[in-house]
């Protein structure tokens, strides 16, 4: 498996470097895209399943992980290494049934036919975000597509779920610093 991340800026630099040592230290690859540089998706599309599809090419023998680059790995995410009768996890929120927390796909073409179905929508409804039409992707038919419900343990957000599961263990917990200000400020020319 590679994990995948991305950053837009240096403030979410330093965020994707710090997921990318953490993953190495658990002996899992991870490699980091700047996403300024891929261009710009389409005016009404989504980027993730385009960012997908084409690391899914460029990377051949790898199944792949996308995880936000402010999110910390704490312990070997097990299921994802070791499971393989799926072609897609995610996190399902138990009250909202709201798709959330890290993507993982398969490299096969079970999953290469459904990504366009999820570009599609992504067209289709730009209101909508995107893991919500990945959820309409996943829920149409497809040859034998099987999804993999992922716990919450892998969907961590701290101030959100540490009430509700106080004794859990977080596999991942994703910090939501999309709303904290920059530790850089540009001043304009």
């Amino acid at each position: 498996m590679l994990i995948t991340s991305f950053y837009d800026n240096a403030f979410s630099r330093q965020f994707a470097v710090r997921l990318r040592r953490s993953s190495e230290s658990l002996g899992i690859k991870c490699r980091l895209f700047n996403r300024t540089e891929r261009g710009k998706a389409p005016p009404g599309t989504g980027w993730m399943p385009k960012f997908l599809f084409d690391t899914l090419k460029a990377y051949p023998d790898d199944d792949l992980l996308l995880i936000e680059p402010d999110t910390s790995i704490h312990r070997r995410p097990d299921i994802l290494l070791d499971e393989k009768d799926y072609d897609v996890a995610v996190h399902y929120d138990s009250e909202t049934l709201a798709a959330s927390g890290p993507v993982f796909v398969a490299n096969n073409r079970r999953v290469q036919a459904m990504i366009p179905l999820w570009e599609e929508l992504d067209r289709r409804y730009p209101e909508r975000s995107e893991l919500d039409n990945l959820s309409e992707a996943l829920g149409r038919r497809h040859s034998g597509l099987v999804v993999r419900r992922l716990p919450v343990t892998y969907a961590w957000i701290e101030q959100d779920h540490r009430t509700k599961y106080p004794r859990a263990l977080p596999v991942f917990t994703h910090f939501k610093t999309d709303h904290l200000s920059s530790t850089r400020i540009k001043i304009p020319s």
